[in-house]
């Protein structure tokens, strides 16, 4: 039986536990940064006017969608794409950094920049350890069952 090998993005992956660990942590710490964010974001110096209380949960909402996505993913056994959008849900987290291009630490609460830096660390941390796991899957390629393959090899 000659068997078609899966294509490398779909092969079935099961992620680690401890990365979706960390990504319930960083889920939770971005919750808390937006409703920091929400709740007190007169107290968030030289942010747009844009920026509502609206809009900050819309946002937080998008982002997490990406991490439901990871697990849709996951559950349907695409272990390496679901690695990959968990990788991006993390790496979005990071983005948060950004606050301090709009003013110096120093003008945020201790609030603020505790959910702040909460949020990019746990964030980096999802990123670095999904794509570490989807990464090291995609360069080892498809792979068979050991047991499949020694069953073949015996039978030539």
């Amino acid at each position: 039986m000659n068997q078609k090998p899966t294509p490398t993005l779909f092969q079935k992956l099961k992620l680690p536990k401890r990365v979706w660990v960390l990504a319930a942590l960083y889920w939770l710490a971005s919750l808390g940064h937006s409703a920091h964010n929400a709740e007190f974001l007169v107290f968030y110096p030289n942010l747009p006017q844009e920026i509502t209380r609206e809009t900050v949960y819309l946002g937080w909402a998008l982002m997490t969608a990406i991490g439901l996505v990871a697990g849709a993913f996951s559950v349907l056994g695409l272990g390496v794409l679901a690695g990959l959008c968990l990788g991006f849900y993390g790496a979005l987290g990071t983005g948060v950094l950004a606050y301090y291009a709009q003013a110096h630490w120093s003008e945020y609460t201790l609030g603020a920049n505790m959910t702040i830096w909460a949020q990019a660390l746990l964030g980096a941390a999802v990123a670095t350890a999904a794509l570490t796991v989807a990464i090291r899957a995609v360069v080892r390629g498809p792979r068979r069952h050991r047991s499949l393959a020694a069953r073949q090899h015996s039978s030539r």
